[in-house]
Protein backbone atom coordinates (compact mmCIF):
# COMPACT_ATOMS: atom_id res chain seq x y z
CA UNK A 1 0.00 0.00 0.00
CA UNK A 2 2.48 2.46 0.83
CA UNK A 3 4.64 1.87 -2.34
CA UNK A 4 1.22 2.19 -4.54
CA UNK A 5 1.03 5.52 -2.72
CA UNK A 6 4.67 6.48 -3.21
CA UNK A 7 4.38 5.83 -7.09
CA UNK A 8 1.53 8.17 -7.19
CA UNK A 9 2.58 10.93 -6.06
CA UNK A 10 5.87 10.15 -7.95
CA UNK A 11 3.63 10.19 -10.90
CA UNK A 12 1.84 13.54 -10.08
CA UNK A 13 5.10 15.27 -9.44
CA UNK A 14 6.34 14.38 -12.53
CA UNK A 15 3.43 15.66 -14.44
CA UNK A 16 3.71 19.04 -12.80
CA UNK A 17 8.09 18.53 -13.18
CA UNK A 18 8.50 21.41 -10.79
CA UNK A 19 7.76 19.36 -7.91
CA UNK A 20 10.27 16.45 -9.17
CA UNK A 21 13.19 18.81 -10.37
CA UNK A 22 12.62 22.30 -8.73
CA UNK A 23 16.26 21.70 -6.32
CA UNK A 24 18.49 18.69 -5.56
CA UNK A 25 18.89 17.79 -2.29
CA UNK A 26 22.20 18.78 -2.79
CA UNK A 27 20.83 22.31 -1.45
CA UNK A 28 19.38 20.84 1.74
CA UNK A 29 22.74 19.45 2.66
CA UNK A 30 24.36 22.74 3.63
CA UNK A 31 25.10 22.67 6.49
CA UNK A 32 27.70 19.40 5.99
CA UNK A 33 28.73 21.19 2.74
CA UNK A 34 28.17 24.81 2.41
CA UNK A 35 29.75 24.65 -1.37
CA UNK A 36 26.53 22.77 -1.81
CA UNK A 37 24.72 25.39 -1.63
CA UNK A 38 27.03 28.72 -2.63
CA UNK A 39 29.47 28.28 -5.07
CA UNK A 40 31.78 31.58 -3.34
CA UNK A 41 32.80 29.15 -0.90
CA UNK A 42 35.48 28.02 -3.66
CA UNK A 43 37.26 31.45 -2.61
CA UNK A 44 36.29 32.08 0.86
CA UNK A 45 37.36 28.60 3.10
CA UNK A 46 40.43 26.51 3.27
CA UNK A 47 40.86 23.93 0.33
CA UNK A 48 38.65 20.43 0.98
CA UNK A 49 37.00 17.48 -0.32
CA UNK A 50 34.37 15.67 0.92
CA UNK A 51 31.46 12.80 0.72
CA UNK A 52 27.99 13.40 1.78
CA UNK A 53 25.55 10.77 1.74
CA UNK A 54 21.67 11.14 2.38
CA UNK A 55 18.94 8.70 2.75
CA UNK A 56 15.54 9.75 2.87
CA UNK A 57 12.51 8.48 4.39
CA UNK A 58 14.32 5.07 6.07
CA UNK A 59 11.70 2.15 6.34
CA UNK A 60 9.95 3.48 3.35
CA UNK A 61 10.86 1.13 -0.02
CA UNK A 62 12.93 2.81 -2.76
CA UNK A 63 13.16 6.28 -0.69
CA UNK A 64 15.58 8.95 -2.18
CA UNK A 65 19.23 8.78 -1.51
CA UNK A 66 22.02 10.99 -2.56
CA UNK A 67 25.56 10.60 -2.66
CA UNK A 68 27.95 13.70 -3.58
CA UNK A 69 31.15 14.39 -3.98
CA UNK A 70 32.92 17.49 -3.62
CA UNK A 71 36.19 19.36 -3.66
CA UNK A 72 37.88 22.81 -3.87
CA UNK A 73 40.90 24.74 -3.95
CA UNK A 74 42.18 28.04 -3.80
CA UNK A 75 45.16 29.23 -5.59
CA UNK A 76 48.12 31.01 -5.13
CA UNK A 77 50.30 31.87 -2.53
CA UNK A 78 47.61 34.68 -1.31
CA UNK A 79 44.83 32.37 -1.85
CA UNK A 80 42.24 34.95 -3.34
CA UNK A 81 41.45 32.71 -6.18
CA UNK A 82 39.73 29.16 -6.51
CA UNK A 83 38.53 26.30 -8.39
CA UNK A 84 35.82 23.31 -7.66
CA UNK A 85 34.37 20.37 -8.94
CA UNK A 86 31.37 18.24 -7.49
CA UNK A 87 29.82 14.66 -8.71
CA UNK A 88 26.25 13.63 -7.63
CA UNK A 89 24.07 10.91 -8.40
CA UNK A 90 20.28 11.76 -6.81
CA UNK A 91 18.19 8.65 -7.36
CA UNK A 92 14.08 9.34 -6.12
CA UNK A 93 12.22 5.97 -6.92
CA UNK A 94 11.46 6.09 -10.80
CA UNK A 95 13.83 9.14 -11.49
CA UNK A 96 17.36 9.42 -11.67
CA UNK A 97 19.75 12.66 -11.60
CA UNK A 98 23.33 12.30 -12.39
CA UNK A 99 25.56 15.57 -12.65
CA UNK A 100 28.93 17.46 -12.03
CA UNK A 101 29.40 20.69 -11.58
CA UNK A 102 32.79 23.01 -12.16
CA UNK A 103 32.98 26.11 -10.65
CA UNK A 104 35.93 29.50 -10.13
CA UNK A 105 35.57 31.96 -7.03
CA UNK A 106 37.45 35.30 -5.97
CA UNK A 107 38.04 37.07 -3.00
CA UNK A 108 38.44 40.66 -2.69
CA UNK A 109 39.77 42.64 0.97
CA UNK A 110 36.67 45.59 1.58
CA UNK A 111 38.84 46.18 4.66
CA UNK A 112 40.84 45.01 7.11
CA UNK A 113 38.56 42.68 8.82
CA UNK A 114 35.60 42.19 5.95
CA UNK A 115 35.95 40.08 2.77
CA UNK A 116 33.67 39.53 0.11
CA UNK A 117 33.97 35.97 -2.00
CA UNK A 118 32.19 35.81 -5.10
CA UNK A 119 31.65 32.61 -7.34
CA UNK A 120 30.45 31.23 -10.75
CA UNK A 121 29.59 27.46 -11.43
CA UNK A 122 28.38 25.89 -14.37
CA UNK A 123 26.80 22.45 -14.27
CA UNK A 124 25.25 19.00 -16.36
CA UNK A 125 23.29 16.67 -15.54
CA UNK A 126 21.47 13.47 -16.70
CA UNK A 127 17.73 13.00 -16.07
CA UNK A 128 16.21 9.49 -16.18
CA UNK A 129 12.62 8.10 -15.96
CA UNK A 130 12.20 4.73 -15.40
CA UNK A 131 8.47 3.76 -15.06
CA UNK A 132 9.10 -0.19 -14.55
CA UNK A 133 8.86 -0.07 -11.31
CA UNK A 134 5.60 1.68 -10.77
CA UNK A 135 2.18 0.55 -10.62
CA UNK A 136 -0.43 1.46 -13.13
CA UNK A 137 1.82 0.41 -16.31
CA UNK A 138 0.21 1.72 -19.33
CA UNK A 139 1.44 0.65 -22.82
CA UNK A 140 -1.12 3.07 -24.35
CA UNK A 141 0.70 5.99 -22.10
CA UNK A 142 4.09 6.91 -23.35
CA UNK A 143 4.79 7.69 -19.94
CA UNK A 144 3.87 4.36 -18.49
CA UNK A 145 4.70 1.60 -20.85
CA UNK A 146 7.75 0.96 -18.45
CA UNK A 147 10.79 1.80 -20.55
CA UNK A 148 13.26 4.25 -19.51
CA UNK A 149 14.05 7.73 -21.25
CA UNK A 150 17.33 9.60 -20.56
CA UNK A 151 17.85 13.36 -21.31
CA UNK A 152 21.69 14.42 -20.83
CA UNK A 153 23.28 17.61 -20.77
CA UNK A 154 20.64 20.24 -19.29
CA UNK A 155 23.30 22.83 -19.36
CA UNK A 156 23.00 24.90 -16.28
CA UNK A 157 24.78 27.52 -14.17
CA UNK A 158 25.07 29.28 -10.25
CA UNK A 159 26.26 32.13 -8.72
CA UNK A 160 26.58 33.65 -5.36
CA UNK A 161 28.29 35.87 -3.38
CA UNK A 162 29.62 35.81 0.79
CA UNK A 163 30.17 39.15 2.27
CA UNK A 164 32.05 38.32 5.82
CA UNK A 165 34.51 38.80 8.71
CA UNK A 166 35.96 36.73 11.46
CA UNK A 167 32.53 36.83 13.49
CA UNK A 168 29.73 37.12 10.86
CA UNK A 169 28.19 36.87 7.41
CA UNK A 170 25.82 37.61 4.75
CA UNK A 171 25.72 35.51 0.83
CA UNK A 172 23.20 34.95 -1.51
CA UNK A 173 23.66 32.66 -4.33
CA UNK A 174 21.04 31.44 -7.27
CA UNK A 175 20.70 28.18 -8.81
CA UNK A 176 18.95 27.10 -12.36
CA UNK A 177 19.66 30.32 -13.60
CA UNK A 178 19.47 28.94 -17.33
CA UNK A 179 15.70 27.14 -16.75
CA UNK A 180 16.90 23.89 -18.68
CA UNK A 181 14.55 22.17 -19.97
CA UNK A 182 13.17 18.12 -19.43
CA UNK A 183 11.74 16.43 -22.57
CA UNK A 184 11.25 13.05 -22.73
CA UNK A 185 8.62 12.67 -25.41
CA UNK A 186 9.67 14.00 -28.87
CA UNK A 187 5.97 15.41 -29.01
CA UNK A 188 6.95 18.12 -26.47
CA UNK A 189 4.13 17.00 -24.10
CA UNK A 190 6.37 16.45 -21.28
CA UNK A 191 8.27 19.44 -21.66
CA UNK A 192 9.02 21.40 -18.22
CA UNK A 193 11.44 23.88 -17.39
CA UNK A 194 13.59 23.73 -13.94
CA UNK A 195 12.51 26.74 -11.80
CA UNK A 196 15.36 28.84 -10.61
CA UNK A 197 16.05 29.25 -6.58
CA UNK A 198 17.19 32.03 -4.81
CA UNK A 199 18.85 31.34 -1.02
CA UNK A 200 19.91 34.23 1.54
CA UNK A 201 22.04 33.17 4.23
CA UNK A 202 23.27 34.96 7.53
CA UNK A 203 25.17 34.20 10.65
CA UNK A 204 27.21 35.19 13.21
CA UNK A 205 30.16 33.67 15.35
CA UNK A 206 30.83 34.00 18.82
CA UNK A 207 32.82 33.00 21.47
CA UNK A 208 31.18 31.87 24.89
CA UNK A 209 34.17 31.53 26.33
CA UNK A 210 37.78 30.09 25.50
CA UNK A 211 36.61 26.91 24.40
CA UNK A 212 32.89 26.81 23.51
CA UNK A 213 31.94 28.83 20.15
CA UNK A 214 27.84 29.45 19.37
CA UNK A 215 26.70 30.33 15.78
CA UNK A 216 23.28 30.59 15.31
CA UNK A 217 22.45 31.06 11.41
CA UNK A 218 19.37 31.70 8.77
CA UNK A 219 18.75 30.42 5.25
CA UNK A 220 15.65 31.46 3.48
CA UNK A 221 15.20 29.97 0.29
CA UNK A 222 12.39 31.05 -2.67
CA UNK A 223 11.57 28.68 -5.35
CA UNK A 224 9.78 30.06 -8.37
CA UNK A 225 6.36 28.92 -8.11
CA UNK A 226 6.55 27.87 -4.76
CA UNK A 227 6.42 29.45 -0.85
CA UNK A 228 8.67 30.81 0.90
CA UNK A 229 11.01 28.61 2.80
CA UNK A 230 12.76 29.41 6.20
CA UNK A 231 15.50 27.65 8.09
CA UNK A 232 16.69 28.73 11.74
CA UNK A 233 19.90 26.65 12.66
CA UNK A 234 22.16 26.61 15.56
CA UNK A 235 25.56 25.09 15.98
CA UNK A 236 27.91 24.94 19.28
CA UNK A 237 31.50 23.96 18.75
CA UNK A 238 33.54 22.78 21.69
CA UNK A 239 37.61 23.13 21.17
CA UNK A 240 37.07 23.32 17.68
CA UNK A 241 37.04 19.53 17.85
CA UNK A 242 33.71 19.04 18.42
CA UNK A 243 30.05 20.43 17.56
CA UNK A 244 26.37 19.73 17.99
CA UNK A 245 23.75 21.67 16.47
CA UNK A 246 20.24 21.81 15.07
CA UNK A 247 18.20 23.17 12.22
CA UNK A 248 14.47 23.88 11.82
CA UNK A 249 12.58 24.28 8.80
CA UNK A 250 9.44 25.62 9.65
CA UNK A 251 6.05 23.31 9.27
CA UNK A 252 8.76 20.85 7.59
CA UNK A 253 10.96 19.50 9.56
CA UNK A 254 13.74 19.38 12.41
CA UNK A 255 17.35 18.12 12.26
CA UNK A 256 19.98 17.12 15.40
CA UNK A 257 23.46 16.97 14.40
CA UNK A 258 26.70 16.49 15.17
CA UNK A 259 30.54 15.96 14.16
CA UNK A 260 33.94 15.97 15.61
CA UNK A 261 37.51 16.84 13.42
CA UNK A 262 40.76 15.26 13.96
CA UNK A 263 43.73 16.60 12.76
CA UNK A 264 42.61 17.21 9.03
CA UNK A 265 40.05 14.85 8.79
CA UNK A 266 36.10 15.57 9.68
CA UNK A 267 33.13 13.24 10.30
CA UNK A 268 29.74 14.81 10.31
CA UNK A 269 25.96 13.33 10.89
CA UNK A 270 22.65 14.69 10.68
CA UNK A 271 19.18 13.13 11.49
CA UNK A 272 15.92 14.68 10.46
CA UNK A 273 12.28 13.66 11.57
CA UNK A 274 9.67 15.03 9.23
CA UNK A 275 7.10 16.97 10.13
CA UNK A 276 4.50 16.20 7.56
CA UNK A 277 2.06 13.50 6.81
CA UNK A 278 5.07 11.66 5.28
CA UNK A 279 6.67 10.80 9.40
CA UNK A 280 3.64 8.11 9.57
CA UNK A 281 5.36 6.38 6.65
CA UNK A 282 9.44 6.40 7.89
CA UNK A 283 11.63 6.47 10.42
CA UNK A 284 13.47 9.50 9.07
CA UNK A 285 16.29 10.65 7.20
CA UNK A 286 20.13 10.34 7.70
CA UNK A 287 23.14 12.33 6.14
CA UNK A 288 27.08 11.02 6.77
CA UNK A 289 30.04 13.48 6.04
CA UNK A 290 33.30 12.59 5.45
CA UNK A 291 35.30 15.62 5.10
CA UNK A 292 39.61 16.73 4.81
CA UNK A 293 41.52 19.73 5.16
CA UNK A 294 43.36 20.38 2.05
CA UNK A 295 45.59 23.28 4.08
CA UNK A 296 45.69 21.47 7.39
CA UNK A 297 49.44 22.09 7.70
CA UNK A 298 48.98 25.71 5.75
CA UNK A 299 48.07 28.07 8.35
CA UNK A 300 45.81 30.70 7.34
CA UNK A 301 47.59 33.56 8.56
CA UNK A 302 50.47 33.02 6.29
CA UNK A 303 48.20 34.22 3.42
CA UNK A 304 45.89 36.51 4.85
CA UNK A 305 42.78 35.21 4.35
CA UNK A 306 40.02 35.16 7.24
CA UNK A 307 37.93 32.20 6.80
CA UNK A 308 34.08 32.72 6.56
CA UNK A 309 32.51 31.62 9.80
CA UNK A 310 29.57 30.45 7.70
CA UNK A 311 31.34 26.67 6.55
CA UNK A 312 33.94 26.20 9.16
Amino acid sequence: MKMKIFSLMLLLSFFSLAATAQELPLNRMYMLNGYLLNPAVTASNASNAKVVARQLWVGWEEAPRTLVGSGHWRLGRDKKSGVGGMIYNDKNNAINRFGFQASFGHRVALSNKINMAFGLALSAQQFSLNTSGLYGNDASDPLLTGATESVFGLPDASAGFLIYSAKAYFGASISNAFQSKIKLRTDGASESAVPRSVFLTGGLRNEVNYSIVWEPSVMMLWTQGFPIELHVNTKFRFDDKFWLGGSYRINNALQVMAGFQFLEYELGYVYEYTLSSLNRFNQGSHELMLGINLEYRRPLRRSGAVQCPAFL
